[in-house]
């Protein structure tokens, strides 16, 4: 108990410090889930992403969505995506737009294992380009078993991207791979909750046959009420 008291605080300080190396990332989220309407499988949730590397803002995230629980094992959620990003080294942060849709499936809990998938569209319209479709499935492992009264529990997913952008030769864009730890870091305020993790994140460069590296440490602070 002393350990995960001492560690946690000085994980959540060094994950603060913005990540100095250029393929090296930082990301902090903290997200508001909002259920109104919880009997009738409605929620609301909006959630801010900054991203750092190479000791500056490379990019912003900010997702405003609404999601509906059809059955227990099938939810669907609409959205609207805001992005800030620096395309070009020393370039300037550009503002981008767009509507996303999410359907994601839960299968039943196995031996304290829970498993969902998840697939997102989004209609992708940047300035002076032809609008095209980006498609993301993500495929997370879960587990309902839980250590110590902060309810530490390992996790991990991975993610697919899959852009019909014209004039390219191939759909594949990016992959993502995440593992991490979800806690309570206040155990008396039950709807606030904490992952801590390390993604590999495999990008498209600029030749086909190649992919960029992304090492990011990230913190993600999601409150529910």
């Amino acid at each position: 108990m002393r350990f995960f008291k001492t560690a946690i605080p000085f994980a959540l300080l060094a994950l603060a410090m913005p990540a100095k190396a250029a393929s090296d990332q930082t990301w902090l989220k903290a997200a508001g889930e909002f259920k109104p309407f919880a009997a009738a499988g409605l929620s609301l949730r909006v959630e801010d992403e900054l991203r750092y590397g190479g000791g500056r803002l490379v990019g912003e995230e900010l997702i405003m969505s609404c999601g509906y629980r059809i059955t227990p094992w099938l939810s669907a959620n609409v959205g609207h995506w805001i992005a800030r990003d620096r395309p070009v080294k020393g370039g300037h942060l550009q503002t981008v737009q767009r509507p996303l849709f999410d359907l994601s499936l839960a299968a039943p809990e196995f031996w304290t294992l829970k498993f969902d998938f998840r697939t997102r569209f989004e209609l992708c319209d940047h300035h002076h380009q032809t609008p095209f479709i980006r498609y993301r499935e993500r495929l997370r492992l879960r587990t309902s078993w839980s250590a110590t009264r902060f309810k530490i529990s390992p996790y991990c997913y991975e993610e697919v991207f899959l852009t019909g952008r014209p004039h390219r030769d191939s759909t594949f864009d990016r992959n993502r791979f995440q593992a991490g730890l979800s806690f309570r870091p206040m155990p008396s305020v039950a709807g606030l909750s904490c992952n801590l993790y390390y993604m590999a994140q495999h990008v498209r460069a600029s030749h086909p046959a190649r992919l960029r590296l992304d090492n990011i440490a990230g913190l993600e602070l999601v409150y529910s009420f």
